[in-house]
């Protein structure tokens, strides 16, 4: 199509307009064009600035005429700049598209356009036509164009003889005669000439004026806003201004153009009869005319303030009471609004007291402020609210464009181990990529001063010439986060290059951006995943195989969506499901629809800790017994072949110890269970297991971190590593932000980065039906000899830390106050812990201990069973002797069992009512739904270890309520712990849930709880 149009063109338009047109090309003054179903838009900026708007059907032209905004109207200059920019836009992405014909009249016309063009560039004489008592006068300026396309100082040029001028000025000068400090324009010849020059501008707008086409008109009588009767010329029922010379010529000052005008003779009507006409009373709109001037090389804007009264304009300081209207045959007399007038004017002064107002006598004003741009803003939607009109006189003021309503685009690009993304807006159909301008903007700020901008600050930022996206801070902050830590990601093509994660971690930050982004997606697994990452709690249910033998519950279905959604996208995650809802059946599940989808061609690893170990297999057995597994343990383990196997279990111990053959073999996913083992990034296993290839990595904790955020990180980084960046910009940006200053916005950004690949739901969210956990605090009071070793301690123990902390500080006094803490606890849970010549004085009276056993015989009478914890196993021990003397039936599990699985059988068989426990030992992975008890024998510092306890038997499967008991020595270090337990508790949720977020940080008043002296 475009072929059938474009050689037309020497053809429909004149030489004059065809060579015009290559110069608006070679000038760069077409600022935009769009084609859709055959229409063409483009908008071109004239020599001196004016903006102008092309329309054209391509289908039909040229048939139909080309349409334009300028008072030529048809098939002109601007029309032809905008089919040739189509021309040579094609030809630089198609050399083969040619069109012979054109080419010879451009290459004549370039050469021509270039000479022009190169004069102009360095021409500086204008000329400044006026109207003034109905003939033209013209005044010769020199003057340069600006940058920002207006014209510069103007000096008035009077030694015309001395001009150094070309033939076109020699041939306009010698026509013009002298008329005071003025040039007298008396023939319509030399008006052509001056209109042709492209040199003629307005005076008092600095705009060019340019030839309209030839009207004709008629003659009437015309009433004048005062009340006056003229005969004037009128076409198309509008008065005409008019210059006679040799011929007539009209003239729109709002344009400029200028035109030749044909007189339709006719007999001159009668004048209207203005007697007896009443007033009526108006409110008019206000409209505001914004210019622009440059004195001593400053710019300054312009401000003429009018009222319309129904198509009748009057200036703001015109004195005049009434105005005149006519309709056809019929005149109104109207009423001026002068109260209302001033009112406005106040107020306008007031919504622009930022900008310095000077009436220059003209009716105009003048606008000092730095910034133009802002005056424009600060009018446009203040005046829309009102009906008023602004009226903008150039193009230094840009059109503002809202950033809530224009579309947005992003492109993807999936190029092997990357992603190349653009973002952008569509302007005029025409998309507008915004990432070397968002880059460029980043750089003005460090990124201490971005995080101090408040939040309701905005950003003008330019689009192309003549247009200005405002953007707000609020919605720009996320993205602009984003890039300033996700460094060097810009690339030379003007994208931006993305890791897969990036590109999910990214989505948040566009979300804020702007929601109605429009995706083009490349076609890509992870592009096409993409959009669940944005909904994680809607992904559609996945269908599980005949040979998985459970039925999952709803929010087990949706963890095995989400592990599918991980693995087509591939990325690893962490299932951070509370203890007790069933993370190894949800893994089981996924490995089963990868077996039966015949994905698992490489075994899959599972490490546990050992006491999990039977529990894996057993439930491998129970829920997916198609599948090969085997137990990587005992004495014949290291002649497995790991290749016959789907799954090999084994032990975080015997992957350090049997390194050798789980580092030379692939697996197509490793597993972490209890993944909080690899917590501290430095530890030898955490080493170990990062050096085992795999195609994915899954964690598996109740508990991802427990004390600081640097056991997630170590989590993250093993199954992705970069999300969380190094370890010391994690530091940087994240953990000190959030463990020290108490940064909510910072939290909640970490919560948004690692949300995708992090799945946590608690059992209160999604097992309404689980029987009721009542947790009861007994405290029991240290009494006689007990109470006297305690305070003996306490004090020396004080005196000890007080006089560290002064010597080396807090931090250095780490293992003193800790040793402290150590025998205070001690004394509290059994003297006979403590191991001091001192307390052998104590032996024998144990407070807690009777507390405890009184407690057991009671509920032993109630049928219950129990399961009791300590942190010290020598505690147990002592709990032992007593319950065997009570000859109670028990079961003991402690780091030196060696049949866990038969101990933990006989339990939840009913062979004894009683389990002692380790809170190491037993704290994790076990299932022990027989108890419906659970007795905390001292308290330990994270309160997510004894959770995990708790949970041993408040999980599924459980059908009774469950009674938790707290033995806490009143008065007590036991007490400033439970204090320290809610502040660990506060961080871990507020990371992980949207839970409020508490500061965390150990001060000496902490220090000083820890050895208050027990209450009488």
């Amino acid at each position: 199509m475009l072929h059938r149009i474009l050689k037309h063109l020497p053809e429909a338009f004149s030489a004059t307009n065809l060579r015009a047109g290559v110069l608006h090309v070679l000038q760069e003054g077409i600022l935009n064009i769009r084609l859709s179903d055959g229409l063409m838009h483009a908008r071109i900026k004239g020599n001196l600035g004016s903006l102008f708007d092309v329309y054209l059907d391509i289908k039909t032209w040229p048939k139909t005429n080309a349409r334009c905004s300028c008072q030529v109207q048809f098939n002109c200059e601007h029309a032809a700049a905008s089919l040739l920019h189509l021309y040579f836009r094609e030809r630089a992405t198609n050399p083969s598209f040619k069109i012979e014909v054109l080419d010879a009249s451009i290459k004549k016309y370039t050469e021509k356009a270039l000479i022009d063009n190169k004069a102009r560039k360095t021409h500086e004489y204008y000329y400044a036509l006026t109207i003034l008592n109905n003939s033209f006068t013209v005044e010769l300026l020199r003057a340069r164009i600006l940058k920002n396309g207006i014209l510069g100082k103007k000096e008035e040029v009077n030694q015309i003889e001395n001009l150094a001028q070309n033939n076109e000025d020699a041939e306009i000068l010698k026509k013009l005669t002298p008329r005071g400090n003025l040039l007298n324009l008396t023939s319509s010849s030399t008006l052509e000439l001056l209109l042709s020059s492209g040199r003629a501008i307005d005076k008092f707008s600095d705009l060019p004026w340019h030839r309209a086409k030839k009207i004709k008109a008629k003659l009437a009588w015309q009433v004048t806003n005062e009340g006056q009767q003229t005969l004037a010329f009128e076409h198309k029922g509008k008065v005409l201004e008019v210059v006679r010379l040799d011929k007539y010529w009209y003239i729109d000052k709002n344009v400029p153009t200028i035109g030749v005008l044909e007189l339709v003779t006719q007999k001159p009507p009668k004048p209207f009869s203005l007697d007896k006409l009443s007033a009526i009373e108006l409110t008019p709109t206000p409209n505001i005319t914004l210019g622009c001037r440059e004195k001593a090389g400053e710019l300054s804007g312009t401000a003429r303030l009018s009222f319309e009264y129904q198509g009748n304009s009057l200036n703001f300081n015109s004195p005049q009471e009434y105005i005149y209207k006519q309709h056809n045959k019929v005149i109104a007399k109207i009423l001026r609004a002068s109260t209302f007038e001033k009112q406005f004017f106040a107020l306008l002064r007031k919504k622009l007291a930022f900008v310095t107002w000077q009436e220059d006598g003209s009716g105009e004003f003048q606008l000092k402020h730095e910034n133009l741009q802002q005056i424009k803003n600060e009018f446009t939607p203040w005046l829309s609210k009102i009906n008023g009109e602004l009226i903008l006189l150039n193009t230094i003021y840009k059109e503002n464009i809202n950033a809530e309503e224009v579309k947005w685009y992003s492109h993807i690009e999936d190029q092997a181990d990357f992603f190349a993304y653009e973002l952008g807006i569509i302007i005029d159909n025409e998309e507008v990529n915004l990432l070397p301008i968002i880059v460029k903007l980043l750089a003005k700020y460090t990124r201490e001063e971005w995080q101090d901008l408040p939040l309701d600050h905005t950003f003008d930022i330019e689009i192309g010439k003549n247009k200005v996206l405002t953007l707000a801070w609020q919605r720009l902050k996320p993205f602009i986060d984003f890039l300033f830590l996700e460094k060097g990601i810009f690339n030379v093509d003007k994208r931006l290059k993305l890791k897969k994660y990036q590109m999910v971690v990214m989505q948040e930050a566009l979300q804020a951006l702007n929601a109605s982004l429009q995706r083009q997606w490349s076609n890509s697994s992870l592009a096409k995943g993409l959009p669940d990452f944005m909904h994680i709690d809607t992904l559609a249910k996945v269908t599980l195989p005949d040979f998985f033998k459970a039925d999952l519950r709803d929010y087990q279905l949706h963890g095995l969506a989400w592990l599918q959604l991980l693995r087509a996208s591939k990325f690893g995650g962490v299932l951070a499901d509370d203890m007790g809802l069933g993370k190894t059946v949800q893994t089981l599940a996924h490995l089963c629809v990868e077996k039966a989808a015949k994905r698992i061609q490489e075994p899959v690893l599972i490490v546990a800790p050992l006491s999990l170990l039977r529990n894996w297999e057993a439930e491998a057995k129970r829920f997916a017994p198609s599948l090969k597994v085997f137990i990587y343990h005992g004495k014949d383990r290291q002649n497995a072949v790991f290749n016959q196997y789907d799954i090999v279990i084994t032990t975080y111990s015997l992957v350090q110890k049997d390194k050798a053959n789980f580092i030379k073999q692939h697996f197509y996913y490793l597993i972490l269970d209890e993944a909080q083992w690899i917590k501290n990034s430095r530890a030898q296993i955490t080493l170990m297991v990062q050096q085992i290839k795999a195609s994915y990595r899954l964690c598996l904790s109740g508990t991802p971190f427990e004390n600081h955020l640097g056991e997630l990180w170590s989590l993250m980084n093993f199954i992705m590593p970069g999300l969380l960046f190094d370890k010391k910009t994690f530091k940087t940006y994240f953990q000190d932000p959030i463990e020290k200053s108490m940064n909510k916005e910072v939290s909640n950004n970490l919560m948004a980065r690692v949300k995708p690949f992090l799945l946590r739901r608690s059992k209160k969210d999604v097992l309404q039906e689980l029987p009721s956990k009542t947790t009861i605090v007994r405290q029991i009071q240290l009494v006689d000899a007990q109470r006297d070793l305690y305070e003996w301690i306490r004090l020396s123990m004080e005196k000890r830390v007080r006089e560290s902390i002064m010597q080396h500080g807090i931090v250095r006094s780490r293992m003193v106050f800790l040793d402290a803490l150590l025998k205070l606890r001690q004394v509290c849970c059994d003297p006979n812990l403590l191991k001091l010549n001192i307390a052998a004085k104590a032996q024998g009276s144990s407070a807690k201990l009777d507390a405890l056993l009184e407690l057991v015989a009671s509920l032993l009478e109630e049928g219950r069973s129990i399961l009791i914890f300590s942190q010290f196993t020598s505690m147990l021990a002592i709990i032992e002797k007593k319950i065997k003397t009570k000859g109670y039936k028990y079961r003991m599990l402690t780091g030196e069992t060696r049949n866990r699985h038969e101990v933990v059988e006989d339990f939840q068989n009913g062979k004894a009512p009683i389990f002692l426990m380790s809170l190491k030992a037993g704290g994790v992975g076990l299932n022990l739904t027989k108890a419906d008890t659970v007795i905390h024998y001292d308290p330990w510092w994270n309160p997510a270890v004894e959770d995990q306890a708790t949970d041993r038997t408040h999980r599924l499967g459980q059908i009774n309520p469950v009674f938790v008991y707290r033995l806490v020595a009143k008065s007590t270090v036991e007490e400033a712990m439970l204090q320290m337990q809610t502040k660990k508790r506060s961080l871990f949720e507020g990371i992980l849930s949207d839970d409020k977020f508490t500061q965390i940080k150990m001060t000496e008043e902490d220090i000083a709880k820890f050895f208050q002296p027990l209450k009488e």
